[in-house]
């Protein structure tokens, strides 16, 4: 189909948009093939009944006006075809009666009964109803036919050039109107089998624009993997080239299908080169700017092509162009017409073109290239030896695709290929780029051949010079062209001409690129494509110009350093390259090559021509240069325990042992990472002390050679900031070695620059950089990796006890013991399946969250789901993190089941396994209240510096035992923390003071000393506080005491108490003077019974008891006696009764010493404990009944005066006493009397 004939693409756009505007710009021959949609629009019922809506019809109606055919379109709209549709079924039930591929009778036809001429005849005297019949009876035959093998229908009807305008317009209006009897995909499949089938398939998308996707998919998915080889191919091929002409926006769409699918490469290729070819004609036109624009919008082009399917593409993509190309190469290289020979055709141009650079150079090319370029480009300059000498500087080859205008030059390719393609299958010994190799038997085989093999004595490669350097777009450009020619041979194994190589290494070795990253890169690439391909030196002359361009980039690597501000350099890739090269280490240079290529060349490095070049890589770099870059040696491939021998890390452990490096000054940095990459397990017994000795010798360095060696005050950090981000390097499960030795490794530094803080701030003058921050610590999963690590102890037995040691000290809030004794019970506990399942729709995050907020509702459905995420692992619980933090204030609301918030505390259990830092800080955000929460939300600073926010929460939690225990175990983590933080603040502000101050040391040590015990009372401060508030917690109020009168059961209260002694009991266990603190301070009394009964460690009161006892405040006093009664009742030891005896001595001296109107304050509260030490040793009554004989006798006074007035207990937080207290003590001493 002529160009001409595919509908505009302007005017199928502007009908997709319906823009009105648009249309009426077009002509009446544009918008010819769009008229049966346009009248529909024009006369039917719009949908739209609106002013506006009315108004467009009119506009679409005075649009089609004008067109002779309108009228024509009208008349058949107007057909009856619900007569249509029942005829055309009814054909259509006797055609499945038939079976496929079976043709009835045209007497027994019901649309085409009684024919008396051939179909166009009939069609041409018919009226509209008879020609809607003769076309749907011909689309259903061929519709029957659809299984059968392909072929191309005769059909007298479609192939009339008469009526195709006509037959188009009855098709689409059928195909609008009988949609179930003619659906749009079988229809579409079915015009493929005519002669001109993609016309008719153009005009029927071009009037239904909105199922060209369903159209288009389902012809590629139906597609074939070799689309130029069969007719079938070929037929669908053409089809989807014209579609993409009409609608160029969708090209891209196309493309992607054809790679993701694997079907019709060639379709695929020429989709790309017309890409290519369109940007460069605006590039010509418009400029580059202009050019990357259009790129944007168009399928992707050549490069990017190639890149995808032979680098990028699976093994089952890459099989099948590689199987395309060689059957192409091999059976159909004869066709001009082919994608292949287009290919062919657009790299040698685009290889041509980058000369433009050279506009003095002349090059004596080969024949094929003289006769390929167009006379009016060159310039003949002579006759030499056979050879023509042109000048290149505006030589390419001929624009277009190889249609019937580059005819001659792709006959000549043509012939080229065949000539050398031929040699290479006769087994004559020729390879690519040999020119010497059977010129004339070549020639013998084909006489059509009009030109000799071209040889590579005819060509020449001048020097580099920098007056023609390439830009960086340029040099980009041809490094994707050079990568692309690669891995054509390469991968796909397309044969390269004669030309084709010569261009290429002109390329490589004449080709002066930017100082530049690109420059750079193109460099790179270059060595690489010069060792994948080694045939492209072939003759001397190929030989002194690779070496002349060795020693070039040797020359120039000082200024693409400086250029590069020293971010990257070739250099390293050289000496790389030298070292294998010299030692021959082939699997080293594949993966070097594989690693900067992305593509395997093992092939490749065993040819002759690779041992040439291997030798002129010996002359430029000699084994003195490489011994001199020693350091640059690649790391080992896979190291582990089980590799015994001597390996580079070796080599490097006692290079940096004896700081070599500071010597020289080389940095390390990036060898010891890519090391670490490159490690299995079990892990090397080098890996840790040669992590060891690099901290040490990065650190203790002076500080001129400290950037050297790689310091993170310098570019390391930065390195290693990027590296530890890297989502490639911390993931989650499976988890690594190299992962367990990065952290390994932060944790060191942070330790060592700790450690020597003081030499490091004397060495910098007072200036040194921090150790990692917490953005790049927050950003590794450390639990997962500790107990991953932990789990895996016979694998990194020589790193474990290090690095557990290490989280110990810098993050201890991850070695709690009792979270640790959880985990073990959550991973040995066994998964719970739920008997009921949920609906069938999909669990997900959204929707998690939506039933958990109305769980106060819908409680069974809030259960269900929490049933079911509790049977998931812990690390597939991470994207419900929020659901459930989010949720967790509604669990306060009263009669929430209590299965519910059992299984939140079970859920926020497995979490904290796996996120614990994210989750820590949600759930103190979530549980706070709404006004506190908008007013400054939590940060971690905040809770790292005073742990007590956590408990600034909403009341209610102090009365929910589940969530509360939630609090308890994010404040023991918080509290850890700020501990250690407190000890690191207080430890860098020593060495700063000791490092900057002029005082003496005798001060400096004493502000050390005041700051360490500041450091110690503030931690002792705020976990005694913590203490208090946990304590006061635990006082019942009215509610509670209501609450308790109800029965014996187990009240919210008691949960509270016990989960609050769990936490205290671990408190003074951690701590024991943190109890001795914390009963100094005092508390209620009424808690003692719950304290000595629900603590464990509260027998070591009795230690300090006495000399709590000795405190010269009354309040202080009585609270000693009071608690020793309680401990002593709870712990009857035998120290404890001469502790009992000791308090008795001194109640009877205090009795006498204290005045008489305190006497009734002082000793009536702690009457009750004087009973509890004769409960518990009954011996000690007798000091009980002196002591209070002596008290009464001292107090008979007192019966006698009325005592008024009210006393507050201030420690002990008792009752107040008023005046009812003279009734109370006058009955008891009376009853002592007695």
């Amino acid at each position: 189909m002529a160009a001409a004939a595919i509908p505009s693409s302007k005017v199928f756009y502007a009908l997709l948009a319906g823009d009105i505007k648009s249309l009426q710009q077009c002509t009446a021959d544009e918008l010819r093939p769009f008229l049966p949609c346009l009248t529909r629009i024009a006369l039917c019922q719009p949908l739209d009944m609106s002013e506006h809506g009315r108004r467009r019809q009119k506009e679409v109606l005075s649009l089609i006006a004008g067109i002779a055919e309108t009228n024509i379109v009208k008349e058949e709209l107007t057909v009856d075809f619900e007569e249509l549709r029942q005829d055309a079924q009814k054909e259509h039930q006797l055609y499945k009666k038939l079976g496929p591929g079976e043709e009835q009778a045209a007497s027994q036809s019901l649309l085409a009964a009684s024919m008396q001429h051939g179909l166009a005849a009939e069609f041409e005297k018919s009226p509209q109803i008879r020609k809607f019949r003769l076309v749907l009876s011909e689309i259903l035959r061929i519709m029957n036919k659809l299984e059968t093998p392909f072929g191309l229908e005769s059909s007298e009807l479609f192939e009339c050039d008469v009526f195709m305008d006509e037959v188009s317009d009855i098709l689409c209006i059928a195909v609008t109107e009988l949609p179930s009897l003619l659906p749009i995909i079988q229809v579409s499949e079915s015009l493929l089998r005519l002669e001109k089938g993609s016309y008719f398939l153009c005009r029927l998308i071009a009037n239904v624009p909105e199922l060209f996707d369903e159209v288009i998919t389902s012809m590629v998915l139906n597609g074939e993997s070799m689309d130029e080889v069969s007719l079938a191919g070929r037929c669908r091929t053409l089809s989807i080239q014209h579609l993409c002409l009409m609608n160029p926006e969708r090209a891209a769409y196309v493309q992607t299908l054809l790679l993701k699918h694997h079907r019709h490469p060639g379709l695929a290729l020429s989709l790309a080169l017309d890409a290519d070819e369109k940007v460069g004609a605006v590039s010509r036109e418009a400029g580059p700017d202009a050019a990357r624009e259009a790129a944007c919008l168009k399928p992707v082009g050549v490069v990017t092509l190639v890149h995808n399917i032979v680098i990028d593409g699976d093994d089952q993509m890459k099989a099948s162009f590689a199987q395309y190309m060689k059957l192409m190469l091999q059976k159909f290289r004869r066709q001009k017409s082919s994608a292949v020979t287009r290919l062919r055709h657009f790299l040698i141009q685009r290889l041509l073109s980058f000369r433009r650079h050279h506009p003095q150079e002349v090059v004596r090319a080969p024949n094929l290239l003289t006769a390929a370029l167009p006379s009016e480009s060159v310039e003949l300059l002579g006759e030499e030896e056979g050879g023509l000498v042109i000048d290149v500087k505006e030589g390419k080859l001929p624009e277009g695709g190889g249609g019937v205008a580059d005819s001659g030059y792709l006959q000549e390719l043509v012939d080229q290929m065949e000539i050398e393609i031929s040699d290479h299958e006769s087994g004559d010994g020729w390879t690519e780029g040999d020119g010497a190799s059977k010129d004339e038997s070549s020639r013998a085989k084909h006489p059509h051949s009009r030109k000799r093999k071209p040889s590579f004595d005819k060509v020449d490669f001048p020097p580099l010079s920098l007056s023609h350097q390439l830009s960086d777009d340029e040099a980009l450009e041809l490094m994707g062209l050079l990568h692309c020619c690669c891995a054509l041979k390469v991968q796909a194994q397309m044969y390269l001409t004669s030309e084709e190589t010569a261009a290429i290494l002109n390329l490589i070795a004449c080709t002066c690129p930017p100082f530049s990253l690109a420059g750079v890169q193109f460099v790179e690439v270059s060595l690489c494509v010069l060792l994948a391909c080694p045939f492209l030196i072939s003759i001397e002359e190929c030989e002194r110009a690779v070496v002349r361009w060795f020693q070039w980039l040797v020359e120039r690597l000082p200024d693409f350093e400086q250029a590069c501000q020293g971010q990257c350099s070739y250099g390293e890739m050289l000496l790389l390259m030298a070292i294998h090269l010299q030692e021959n280490q082939l699997v080293q240079i594949e993966s070097l090559i594989s690693g900067t290529l992305h593509m395997k060349v093992s092939s490749s490095l065993r040819s002759g021509h690779f041992a040439l070049l291997r030798q002129l890589f010996m002359k430029v770099f000699t084994e003195e240069v490489v011994c001199a870059h020693a350091v640059g040696v690649a790391p080992t491939l896979n190291l582990s325990a089980d590799m015994v021998g001597c390996f580079p890390i070796h080599c490097m452990y006692q290079l940096i042992k004896n700081r070599s490096f500071k010597k020289h000054g080389s940095s390390v940095k990036d060898w010891i990472y890519k090391q670490i990459c490159t490690v299995q397990e079990p892990l090397h017994p080098t890996l840790a002390p040669l992590l060891q000795e690099y901290v040490q010798a990065i650190l203790l360095s002076n500080p001129a050679s400290r950037s050297n060696q790689g310091s993170p005050s310098s570019s390391s950090s930065t390195t290693s900031s990027s590296h530890a981000s890297s989502p490639s390097l911390f993931s989650y499960p499976p988890f690594t070695a190299e992962e367990v030795l990065m952290l390994h490794y932060l944790l060191l530094y942070q330790d060592s620059y700790l450690a020597n803080l003081r030499t490091l701030l004397a060495q910098s003058g007072n200036t040194v950089s921090s150790p990692y921050g917490p953005s790049i610590l927050a950003q590794i999963p450390m639990k997962q990796l500790l107990q991953y690590a932990r789990q895996h102890q016979g694998t990194y037995s020589t790193l474990y006890p290090s690095f557990l040691r290490l989280t110990a000290t810098h993050l201890p809030q991850l070695c709690l013991a009792e979270e640790w004794l959880r985990e073990e019970g959550l991973n040995g506990g066994d998964q719970f399946t739920p008997i009921i399942r949920l609906s069938s729709k999909k669990i997900n995050p959204e929707f998690a969250r939506e039933v958990l907020a109305n769980l106060q509702n819908s409680p069974s459905k809030a259960l269900l789901l929490l049933t079911h995420l509790s049977t998931l692992p812990p690390i597939d619980l991470i994207p419900y993190t929020h659901a459930l933090v989010s949720t967790l204030p509604l669990l306060l609301e009263p009669c929430v089941a209590r299965r519910i918030q059992a299984h939140y505390l079970a859920l926020w259990s497995r979490l904290n396994t796996v996120t614990p830092k994210k989750l820590w800080l949600d759930t103190v955000n979530a549980l706070r209240t709404a006004r506190s929460l908008m007013l400054h939300p939590v940060t971690l600073q905040n809770v790292t510096e005073d742990p007590l926010v956590v408990l600034r929460c909403d009341p209610r939690v102090f009365r929910c035992p589940p969530v509360f225990e939630i609090s308890l175990r994010v404040l023991a983590a918080y509290t850890s923390m700020s501990r250690a933080w407190l000890a690191e603040h207080a430890h860098t502000q020593n060495c700063v003071a000791m490092a900057t101050s002029e005082a003496s040391s005798s001060s400096l040590a004493a502000s050390k000393q005041q700051r360490d015990e500041l450091c110690v009372a503030l931690t002792a401060t705020q976990e005694s506080a913590v203490v208090q508030l946990l304590l006061e917690i635990c006082l019942p109020t009215k509610e509670d005491k209501a609450q308790c009168n109800l029965g014996p059961q187990l009240s919210a209260l008691r949960e509270i108490q016990c989960l609050v002694c769990s936490y205290i009991h671990q408190a003074f266990i951690a701590d024991p003077n943190l109890a001795k603190l914390v009963h100094f301070q005092g508390y209620s009394t009424e808690l003692l019974p719950m304290m000595v009964s629900g603590v464990p460690s509260m027998h070591i009161c009795l230690d300090f008891v006495m000399e709590l006892f000795s405190q010269p405040q009354i309040e202080k006093q009585q609270f000693a006696v009071q608690l020793a009664a309680h401990v002593i009742h709870h712990y009857p030891l035998t120290d404890a009764m001469g502790v009992a005896k000791d308090i008795f001595k001194q109640l009877s001296t205090l009795a006498n010493e204290i005045p008489a109107h305190m006497r009734e304050v002082y000793f009536l509260p702690i009457l009750p404990a004087i009973v509890l030490f004769c409960k518990t040793f009954p011996p000690l009554s007798v000091e009980a009944t002196n002591f209070l004989v002596t008290l009464s006798k001292l107090s008979t006074p007192l019966v006698e005066t009325p005592f008024t007035g009210s006393v507050s207990i201030h420690a002990s937080g008792s009752p107040q006493q008023g005046s009812e207290g003279k009734k109370t003590t006058s009955s008891f001493l009376n009853s002592i009397e007695r």
